[in-house]
């Protein structure tokens, strides 16, 4: 008898109760009452000889029950219905429980789109014209929806699965990123978001299926799923069909790749070169005009290496998008880039390799600043990793940074009580000492027509290197992780995730700091300046 409980049924009992109640809450506990009387019913196999009259009494009998209830009224104890006071033993009493949980999972399914038409039809009694020009819809894309909706509860039902994998044993997501990412990290520290791009990875996915993988209903995900489409880390693939907008590997293939990528450029001595290659130009670099160019080499040291790995993963980029730039040309419209690595929550993933290559962390965060005595300042901070402190990028602010600028150009001039706090804070942090005479400052201060300069050298200076190294290399990176990336994320692969894989810097320091030893070390990492540097533009 249990086929009764049809998906029609269910939700046109949804439906008589919330016409009658006009509150989703009531009504879906006044339908789990029925439905689960419903159920004790044909569990005690009670003789009905039609089964929808007597449903249809009951649930009138549970309705007029839960308004006297609501209305603090009393009920007379007959009126509840003999089969609510039946003994059931413990293991009948879980079966129910279990199916009437299946029976609210089905009603809660719905997806914005189905439940508008869905109340519109039955509740507002409009007809399939009517909804068609109130949706300005045609009126094929109703009857759709409505057929979708029913076959969506059927399946529900018939299948009693409402769990997936994800709402049990979340994957673990790790993401790096560039240029203006910061509202996308901010979201991708939410647990559901990142179950949403790592389950959207592969193939387009309806709200409906995402729900069903991490366990909730489609109710809660739909302004999820909206915020993630404004700020572009899903894209609608089909209509209610979404798929991640970025690549997303499986964590040991990448680890794989990384290991590649840092044992090619280990065997090719690309580490020791790039370093030889900075000292050949030392010479001209120190030759431009910017605050700084006195300072100890080995000091500005951790700038250059930054820039010197920058512009050989941009040069061994350029060398590799030849074979793919008229394919996959640039996506101008893109304005941050992201590249994510999960981890199922069964999985180990060995490092044991990777570990014999070892790599540093670095940043390259820039802050800008309008200022109305110096105009605009950029404050780069390279190193917002270990191990320097992780809050350098608040070190200098609009607030303060005119004065790092003013005592570079004056460093005896007067400064008020305020002023003289800033540079005791500045002292404190190692952007700023005192002298003899007054205050030097320890950050580099490039203009930016310069910097250009000295960038466009020290690109000349690395690509040699970078050319043989690509040619060496991306094949291998391309078998490793292309079988991950799907067609239409190929222009993401080439233009982003390959740069940075091609990008070594972290490998670059570690050997300059730990195996050359030639970057000069504060005493105090907490309190140095070191890989802090700033651009004017006059």
């Amino acid at each position: 008898m249990i086929d009764k409980l049809s998906e029609e049924l269910i939700e046109t009992t949804y439906l008589y109760c919330y016409k009658r109640l006009g509150n989703r809450q009531d009504a879906e506990d006044l339908a789990q009452e029925i439905l689960l009387e419903a159920l004790k019913a044909i569990h005690a196999n009670k003789e009905i000889h039609s089964f929808h009259s007597w449903f249809w009494r009951m649930a009138k009998n549970r309705y007029a029950n839960f308004i006297a209830l609501r209305n603090n009224r009393p009920v007379a104890l007959d009126s509840q219905g003999g089969l609510a006071a039946n003994f059931m033993n413990p293991d009948e009493e879980l079966i129910l429980e279990e199916e009437i949980s299946e029976l609210n999972f089905c009603l809660s399914r719905l997806g914005a789109i189905y439940r508008e038409i869905i109340i519109l039809f039955y509740l507002k009694k409009y007809s399939i014209p009517q909804i068609a020009k109130e949706l300005n819809i045609p009126e094929g894309t109703v009857k759709r929806r409505l057929f979708d909706a029913k076959k969506n509860i059927r399946e529900r039902f018939d299948n009693m699965s409402n769990t997936g994998r994800s709402s049990y044993a979340p994957s673990q997501l790790d993401w790096f990123g560039g240029y203006r990412c910061a509202a996308a990290f901010r979201e991708l520290k939410n647990l559901m978001a990142q179950q949403i791009v790592i389950y959207c990875r592969s193939e387009a996915r309806s709200i409906t299926e995402i729900a069903d993988e991490i366990g909730v209903a489609p109710v809660y995900l739909e302004q999820e799923i909206h915020r993630l489409l404004e700020i572009d880390l899903i894209k609608e693939a089909t209509k209610g069909k979404y798929l991640t907008n970025f690549c997303v590997f499986p964590k040991q293939p990448y680890v794989d790749a990384l290991y590649v990528a840092r044992k090619t450029f280990k065997d090719m001595d690309l580490d020791a070169k790039i370093v030889d290659a900075l000292f050949k130009i030392k010479d001209k670099l120190l030759a431009y005009e910017f605050y700084g160019n006195d300072f100890d080499y080995e000091y500005l040291l951790w700038i250059f290496i930054v820039y010197a790995c920058d512009r050989f993963g941009a040069e061994a980029n350029k060398n590799y998008l030849r074979r793919y730039e008229k394919q996959y040309p640039l996506d101008k419209n893109r304005t941050y880039r992201i590249t994510g690595r999960f981890t199922r929550s069964e999985e180990t993933i060995g490092y044991s390799k990777l570990d014999n290559y070892k790599s540093m962390n670095w940043s390259n965060l820039h802050n800008i600043f309008q200022t109305p005595d110096y105009g605009r300042i950029e404050y780069i901070n390279d190193y917002e990793s270990s191990p320097f402190p992780m809050d350098r990028d608040h070190w200098v602010t609009e607030n303060n940074v005119s004065l790092l600028i003013k005592l570079s150009k004056n460093p005896d001039t007067s400064l008020t009580p305020y002023e003289e706090e800033m540079a005791a804070d500045f002292i404190s942090k190692g952007l700023l000492s005192k002298t003899d005479t007054g205050y030097h400052v320890e950050i580099p201060i490039v203009p930016n027509k310069v910097w250009k300069e000295m960038i466009e050298l020290i690109g000349t200076t690395v690509a040699p290197l970078a050319e043989s190294y690509e040619k060496t290399v991306t094949k291998a990176l391309e078998n490793t992780l292309l079988p991950y990336v799907r067609k239409d994320l190929m222009e993401d692969f080439v233009h982003w995730n390959m740069q940075m894989l091609l990008q070594p810097t972290g490998q670059v320091f570690h050997y300059a700091l730990h195996e050359k030893k030639i970057l000069i070390t504060p005493d105090s990492w907490d309190s140095s300046a070191a890989g802090l540097w700033m651009v004017t533009y006059d």
